[in-house]
């Protein structure tokens, strides 16, 4: 009894898997097809720009976000360490020191700007990623001329007192002091950095923490939740604004 030859097909090699392009590259490669035409529609051609540049924002706005909600959870709690007006606080440069190597690592800079008012300064936050995309915050703080401050001294104060302000909002970083794990006392109340903020942006609007307590329905400022923070604040800075103007 004879075998039957049977030829074994050898099975084909899959193709190799052809990343498909970015959308911003689909784009760009429209754009320059258009380009090249010598006839091609300006109009058109412009609106492709911006079509691009939409592209990009948006990708680099993701891109900001998904880092920064990586980065959120190494951003460390830094404690409270220097005295000054017989309270504690977190000097600048420890914090910069605590969130620097977070930062680099999923790379972010932070920058600032500030401007000069009457009698504050307004300080701005800048937090900036390798992909293009920054988010900021403002704050508008009264001179400090506590401790018999020259003017100069004053707005040097206030700056530095801005930027830890600013840079801890836009951050989200808690400071206080190292409790050793223990819970602090309110856990839904505002960070006596918080109310220092407060009243700071009270003071500005020119109306007095009583009524900015009346106003909020609560007894005493530490009683104000920290949910409502940033509202508050929202509205005491746009209160401000409008007595300058």
């Amino acid at each position: 009894m004879s075998e039957s030859n049977q030829v074994m097909a050898k099975p084909e090699t899959p193709p190799a898997t052809v990343p498909a392009p970015s959308e911003v590259a689909q784009v760009l490669a429209v754009i320059e097809r258009v380009a090249a035409n010598p006839e091609a529609d300006i109009d058109k051609l412009e609106r492709l720009l911006d079509m691009q540049e939409r592209v990009m924002s948006r990708n680099a706005e993701q891109a900001f976000n998904a880092a920064l909600a990586q980065m959120q959870s190494e951003l460390p709690t830094v404690a409270e360490t220097a005295k000054g007006h017989n309270t504690m606080y977190a000097p600048l440069e420890k914090i910069n020191e605590a969130v620097r190597p977070a930062l680099q690592k999923h790379g972010f800079a932070v920058t600032f700007r500030t401007k000069q008012h009457s009698n504050a300064v307004e300080i701005t936050a800048v937090l900036s990623h390798r992909e293009g995309h920054h988010q900021e915050t403002s704050l508008i703080l009264p001179l400090d001329t506590s401790g018999s401050k020259n003017a100069v001294q004053a707005i040097g104060s206030t700056v530095s007192y801005g930027k830890r302000y600013a840079l801890c909002a836009l951050l989200n970083i808690s400071t206080g002091e190292d409790t050793d794990g223990a819970p602090p006392a309110n856990m839904n109340g505002v960070a006596p950095n918080q109310i220092q903020q407060l009243r700071n942006a009270i003071q500005m609007a020119g109306i007095s923490e009583q009524q900015f307590c009346a106003s909020a329905g609560i007894a005493d400022i530490n009683q104000l939740e920290a949910s409502r923070f940033s509202r508050a604040m929202s509205h005491l800075q746009s209160r401000a604004q409008g007595a300058q103007q």
